[in-house]
């Protein structure tokens, strides 16, 4: 990643040659931020930009609004990525804007409005059933940085 880890962020999920991929984001910002993964792998960031340049993300979004299933997935996904925001937050919730709260997985108040790519990718490579993160993963090749992009 190229520098350490804020306090309370944990590595929720390394590569192939044991770096950081994802982590997640300590409770101590999530009043500034809603997105609970980050994507820190340089070879996928790359990647997953250029599909956010290509408008994949716009193609997400309808495929959310015209596929019941993966709409349905993803729905019962965002559903409980609301109530592990407000575990996260504890006691503080009560300070933390609903809007950061209630958000998408990547901050947006439509949930079926895909705009970050990378937080999708993220939260399902962090485990979860993120219908939309599945999707991007299909469509880069996860394995195939061979540590180039790794700091040696």
């Amino acid at each position: 990643m190229g520098r350490s880890l804020a306090t309370g962020t944990h590595v929720v999920k390394q590569c192939e040659h044991g770096l950081p991929l994802v982590i997640d984001v300590p409770p101590s910002i999530l009043g500034r931020t809603p997105t609970l993964f980050w994507l820190t792998c340089p070879y996928l960031k790359s990647k997953v930009g250029v599909l956010e340049n290509q408008g994949f993300a716009r193609l997400l979004s309808l495929k959310l609004r015209e596929d019941g299933q993966i709409r349905h997935v993803f729905t019962r996904r965002l559903r409980k990525l609301r109530v592990e925001r407000r575990e996260l937050a504890g006691d503080s919730a009560r300070d933390i804007p609903t809007t950061i709260l209630e958000s998408g997985v990547d901050g947006t108040r439509d949930p079926l409005f895909v705009k970050c790519l990378h937080a999708h990718l993220a939260d399902y490579l962090a485990g979860n059933d993120n219908p939309v993160g599945a999707l991007v993963a299909q469509s880069v090749d996860l394995a195939s940085c061979e540590g180039l992009c790794c700091p040696r």
